[in-house]
Formats: structure tokens, sequence, C-alpha cells
């Protein structure tokens, strides 16, 4: 899922700035936020390519103690609509140190403004307009990553959507 690969990234490289968001900051709460806790916590999904859906017990085991060492600083986060970022925080040294991941809504676009990331993941791109898109898109100009990733998960809307155009014209790759 896109919120283990976005947690890898912000432990191997220190000091990414990651900008998820969605339309409204409040509709991460039970999509994004919801998968990334459960990144954070449930052992089973980094034994999901080893073991598949039944990983043994002692690979259980290992990984929880992993979790615990690993994403122990960050489980004491409140979680919900007050959760506005999680900063990477690590004894000196330590993957991910000074790494954030910003959790915003087009409905507050003050907060996305005159700042630098690196990267962004939005959540239903559906809902952007062009305006929106091209905003962010602006954005992704801080010089920790080698690349400025932009990934949009949606609902396929219709052929006339300015997404739908992109993929059309050659300037966004679609996965499916």
């Amino acid at each position: 899922p896109i919120a283990f690969f976005i947690h890898q990234n912000c432990l191997e490289y220190p000091g990414v700035r990651w900008l998820v968001f969605r339309k409204t900051r409040v509709s991460l709460n039970n999509s994004f936020l919801k998968s990334y806790r459960d990144i954070l916590t449930d052992p089973k999904l980094y034994l999901l390519g080893q073991f598949g859906e039944d990983p043994p017990e002692w690979a259980m085991n290992d990984v929880r103690r992993h979790l615990q060492e690993q994403n122990g600083y960050l489980l004491n986060r409140k979680w919900g609509s007050n959760l506005d970022e999680i900063e990477y925080e690590k004894p000196e040294g330590h993957f991910g140190e000074g790494s954030k991941i910003i959790f915003a809504g087009m409905d507050n676009p003050s907060r996305l403004r005159s700042t630098e990331y690196d990267a962004a993941f939005c959540n239903e791109g559906s809902e952007l307009t062009l305006e929106e898109y091209e905003s962010i898109r602006r954005g992704l100009r801080n010089r920790v990553l080698p690349a400025h990733p932009f990934i949009i998960d949606c609902n396929p809307g219709p052929p006339n959507h300015y997404l739908m155009r992109r993929v059309a014209d050659g300037r966004t790759t679609r996965l499916q």
C-alpha cells in the first residue's frame, strides 16, 4: 500500500517532506490515516510478501520487536482530525531523522502555499480541480529526493477530466 511506501521513504531519506492530502483534511481520517496506523502496528503487513496471509508465529514475533524499536516513537501520536503532521524524530544518525509527513486538505490552502515538499500523495485525485493540482505541483521543489513524485489515486472519472486528458496527452502516467 502507498502508506507503507511513504513510511519506508521517510526512513530511507532523512529530511524528506511528504505532503499527503485530500480535498478536505477530515476525509483523510478514515482513509490514509487508518492505513498508516495499520502499517505502524500490524506485523502481517510487513510479512505479506514472504509468507502470504498466514505468516508463522516466529516471524510475527520478530517483526513485532522490530516495529516496537523502529516505530515506537510514532505510536504515541494523537490520531484523528488534530493530526497535522508526523515528524520522524530519532536519535541523531538513525534513518528517518527529520523526515516529515504533512497531512492537509485543500479546504485550508494557506497551509499548503509557500511550502516546499519532496513528494506528494493525493488520496482521491478526481476531487481536485486543475488549479489545485497545479498549486501542489509547484510546491514539489525540496531537494532531498532525486525526483519529485506526485502520486494520485482515484476512481476513474469522465474522459474529459483533466487527469484523464493528462494521461491521453502523455504528461501523466497511469498505473492500474
